[in-house]
């Protein structure tokens, strides 16, 4: 029966983590594995091109043929930074990912400008170029304040029309000189 199943094909993983990807990669070769490279982005804890990850984990007994997943630190990498200005937080948040960046700091500010949930500023600037793995500070509306009225502009206006306008929003007109 072994020799119909394959039960000698099989081989102890060895722990090659931290081993740059070319060495890693002649190494199951060898033991007749094969290798998918999973490239992540930069990282100033891990060393360009060695191996992060491993699956399944060394030191496990595996049959030949199978495919071991190998998670590679990337090289570092000059990035454009786009306009996240408008954009949802969602949609930046995948953007900054996609891009290899981080995200430091999120401030939640109130805008009469910009939508709740969307946007205000951001830091590096659109625009800069920045190296992978530099983490951005975003600012992100909640929307009108609470307990705030914008007062319309009434000035060059006729007495009906700044009454009108003042009303139409809500608010009571006050002493006139």
């Amino acid at each position: 029966l072994p020799s119909y199943v394959g039960y000698n094909k099989e081989h102890y993983l060895p722990d090659i983590r931290g081993e740059f990807v070319e060495k890693a990669n002649y190494q199951l070769r060898s033991l007749g594995f094969q290798t998918e490279v999973v490239m992540i982005p930069f990282s100033e804890t891990h060393e360009t091109g060695t191996v992060i990850k491993m699956h399944p984990r060394a030191f496990t007994k595996v049959k030949e043929g199978r495919s071991i997943n190998l998670t590679v630190a990337g090289k570092m990498e000059d990035i454009k930074i786009p306009s996240l200005i408008k954009s949802s937080l969602r949609n930046a948040k995948l953007e900054i990912s996609r891009l290899g960046l981080g995200i430091d700091t999120i401030i939640y500010e109130y805008d009469n400008q910009v939508k709740d949930g969307k946007i205000t500023f951001q830091h590096p600037r659109a625009g800069k170029v920045v190296k992978s793995s530099t983490n951005m500070t975003l600012g992100v509306s909640r929307g009108a304040p609470p307990d705030y009225y914008v007062v319309p502009d009434v000035v060059n206006l006729s007495l009906r029309r700044a009454r009108k306008e003042i009303t139409i929003l809500g608010l009571r007109v006050g002493d006139i000189n």
